[in-house]
């Protein structure tokens, strides 16, 4: 589904904010180098172009078994990034106490990071078509470079992988057949929304009509909107 409020974050977790704590400026420089990078890279929408930016302990466990995992996290990323220059960058030290983004939502024991954000990155555009947009990246160096954090799912964390992107691919599914019957009226309702860049009030708009869940109306809009994805 789409982001019905602009903000992408990394490894499909919203940030938890820490106490803001400013690095030397070589650090900074270092990190404004690392975001510049990763944006271009995430701009081009080419998910191998992406991979490399990830911690050299995080690609190691890049294998046949959780490819999955990495491929939905990334494309997580790609989906509706802006193009243009960002409005700022802002850097902010991770407690060690701290624990990673991922884990309000995944289960930790499943999804051990082989090594821990030391910096949150945010990255924000004040103004695009869909609104302000905000990138929160958990991030940890590797020698003079940084790089993004996320897990390295274990059996088990590959097994509720697969259960969610097999949920997502019906709920896609689902939605694709539903957009099918939309017509007249309401189709013409829900594109001049999107064209103005409204995707909520889009998926409202069919919520009101049908009694869906929004959930399942996002997922038609989405269908409405690009057909091939």
């Amino acid at each position: 589904m789409k982001q019905w409020i602009a903000i992408s974050v990394c490894a499909s977790a919203l940030l938890a904010f820490n106490a803001p704590s400013a690095a030397s400026p070589t650090v900074r420089a270092q990190q404004i180098k690392f975001a510049n990078a990763l944006v271009a890279a995430l701009q081009s929408g080419d998910r191998a172009r992406v991979i490399p930016f990830f911690h050299p302990a995080v690609r190691a466990c890049i294998d046949d078994r959780t490819r999955p995992f990495f491929d939905s996290v990334v494309d997580e990323q790609l989906k509706g990034f802006p193009s243009g220059k960002y409005s700022s960058i802002d850097t902010t030290s991770v407690s060690a106490k701290s624990t990673p983004s991922l884990w309000a939502f995944l289960p930790e024991k499943a999804f051990p990071y082989p090594v821990m954000p030391t910096y949150d990155i945010q990255v924000k555009w004040d103004s695009t078509p869909d609104g302000m947009f905000i990138d929160m990246l958990e991030a940890a160096p590797s020698g003079a470079s940084w790089y993004l954090v996320t897990a390295c799912p274990n059996a088990d964390g590959m097994r509720l992988t697969r259960t969610m992107l097999a949920q997502k691919a019906r709920q896609v599914a689902r939605g694709k057949e539903l957009a099918s019957k939309v017509h007249g009226a309401l189709l013409e309702q829900i594109k001049k929304l999107l064209a103005a860049h409204d995707r909520l009030g889009a998926a409202q708009a069919y919520q009101k009509a049908t009694g869906s869940d929004l959930t399942t109306a996002a997922s038609v809009v989405d269908a409405i909107e690009d057909p091939h994805e």
